[in-house]
């Protein structure tokens, strides 16, 4: 699950800053931090950078880059210790149940 399970930031970091790039725009890794579990990127970029792009495309574009690298590219496996304490919760039986704000098609994945 994104973010949860898996480590998903660097995922982010990469295609935002491809995007970022493709628009002339070079970002650093703690400019983009300060975003992150936030939803205003993408306006906050648009106003700082005077750039002309309509937020919902440029979202579900950012949104489909990521889904392909899960889809096609990803294979570093859950954060360390998450296969470990689901597996030991499990054996003493815990009912598991996983929460997140992620949209469903980001947590399906993975």
């Amino acid at each position: 699950m994104d973010g949860v399970i898996i480590d998903s930031e660097p995922i982010y970091f990469r295609i935002i800053s491809e995007m970022l790039r493709e628009m002339g725009i070079e970002i650093t890794r703690d400019e983009l931090s300060k975003f992150v579990g936030r939803s205003d990127l993408w306006e906050t970029f648009k106003e700082k950078y005077g750039l002309d792009f309509n937020i919902k495309e440029i979202s579900d574009e950012e949104q489909k880059r990521f889904l392909s690298h899960l889809k096609n590219q990803f294979d570093d496996g859950p954060i360390d210790g998450v296969d470990a304490l689901i597996k030991k919760l499990e054996n003493k039986g815990y009912l598991l149940v996983l929460a997140s704000s992620s949209k469903m098609e980001n947590i399906t994945p993975c």
